[in-house]
């Protein structure tokens, strides 16, 4: 997804009834800038949507993002984010990476927000967080849009410039992940990096 258009709606629609098989896992994706996906206050979300999703709601739902990268997702938001979630879902993010190169990227708040309701618990395990933006990101907290989970847990993961208030840390590193040359989108770890070896 990269540079990813405003379509009248969201483009996946995890929990809405619909002829086809539901998207709930999405595995070795790019994501990148897609502001223009994200702003629409009414929908503004890749994964699930606004009104939309309100079919269908399950608290057995679970969305998975896998070995996906992040990077520099949007310079303005509105309430919209990668994942436009409802109050029952469970977001998971495993095994990805993230990068901010910019203090006008909203970070964690441009990954997941919610529909309605409180937003669903979050984990993030796994996790390589490089922040060059000069301003600590907030991973649980609230903005535009409001992300703040039930229950927010970070582990197995090195972050830089984080701020962590209301979140679980566990097996985790506040360091720099020492990315290769991440302006060029180049996520490799350097051999002295913090992060081999720490996932769980």
């Amino acid at each position: 997804f990269y540079n990813h258009p405003q379509t009248g709606s969201s483009q996946f629609y995890p929990l809405r009834t619909f002829t086809g098989n539901r998207v709930l896992t999405f595995e070795d994706c790019i994501i990148s800038d897609c502001g223009s996906m994200m702003s629409t206050a009414s929908r503004g979300g890749i994964i699930g949507g606004g009104s939309s999703v309100s079919a269908d709601q399950a608290a057995s739902t679970v969305v998975t993002l896998r070995r996906c990268a992040f990077w520099d997702l949007v310079s303005t938001i509105n309430s919209g984010s990668l994942v436009r979630s409802v109050s029952v879902w469970t977001v998971l993010f495993e095994n990805c990476t993230y990068y901010s190169s910019s203090s006008a990227t909203p970070a964690f708040g441009a990954l997941v927000s919610y529909y309605s309701g409180t937003t669903p618990p979050v984990t993030f395990t796994n996790m390589v967080i490089q922040n060059d933006s000069g301003t600590d990101l907030v991973m649980n907290g609230t903005g535009s849009p409001t992300f703040t989970p039930t229950a927010c847990a970070l582990e197995g993961s090195v972050y830089e410039n984080i701020t962590t208030t209301n979140v679980t840390i566990t097996n985790s590193d506040n360091a720099d992940p020492q990315m290769l040359d991440p302006a060029n989108n180049d996520f490799r770890l350097k051999p002295a990096s913090p992060a081999i070896d720490r996932g769980v």
